[in-house]
């Protein structure tokens, strides 16, 4: 595995490499490239905020003071993540922090003549200063990936756990694509919730359900 880190994430390297070597777990990473780069700090998304704050059914990824909602890149999106408009405010813009501040992607790559380059690419972004204090975020979590109605939450207890569940998410990729599977989200979903489960158990740190963390 070879990784490369942008000079402008401030957490330390050598935790970010151990982070990522977990992440791989259980993934034949002899020919893998992770670069991991900075997200963007703020965006403006639309939001709908639940009316009332408890009163929303469905899954919501943007909380504030006293409320919480449904967010997304564009107001259809918004709508469609909150199910019922009739009990939301009515949509409007407003400039948050970034809801996908850690995203990845996985792609093949040519190899360079003679085979020195390694022919997958991790291409991770997360926060230039991933403590809670700089972000803003709010530990545990539940976290689930929303496009997708039957995907499995997993609680995410720190940004540590952020980072190794989205390296295992992205390898999994990477094993379907070599092993010609189809793609599946849901696939590498639960593939990153085992790896992380491991992971913790390896350090001794707890898990917590889902069904304790208020969402």
């Amino acid at each position: 595995m070879r990784l490369i880190i942008d000079e402008a994430i401030h957490a330390d390297h050598a935790t970010l490499a151990a982070l990522v070597a977990a992440g791989l777990a259980g993934v034949d990473d002899h020919d893998i490239e992770v670069a991991i780069t900075p997200s963007d700090t703020d965006v403006v998304r639309w939001l709908l905020a639940c009316r009332p704050a408890h009163g929303c059914g469905q899954h919501t990824n943007v909380t504030g003071p006293g409320w919480r909602g449904h967010a997304a890149s564009t107001r259809a999106g918004a709508q469609r993540l909150a199910g019922d408009p009739d009990q939301h405010h009515p949509p409007h813009t407003q400039t948050m922090r970034a809801t996908y501040a850690w995203s990845g992607r996985s792609y093949p790559r040519r190899p360079a003549p003679g085979g020195g380059r390694p022919r997958w690419l991790l291409s991770l972004r997360m926060p230039a200063d991933p403590r809670p204090a700089a972000t803003g975020d709010a530990y545990p979590r539940v976290s689930r990936y929303t496009r997708y109605a039957t995907a499995p939450p997993v609680v995410i207890s720190g940004w540590a756990e952020e980072l190794v569940h989205l390296v295992a998410h992205e390898a999994r990729h990477v094993d379907q694509r070599r092993h010609r599977r189809p793609r599946s989200e849901i696939d590498a979903e639960r593939w990153a919730h085992d790896v992380l489960g491991a992971y913790r158990t390896e350090h001794g740190l707890p898990i917590l359900a889902v069904e304790a963390v208020q969402t």
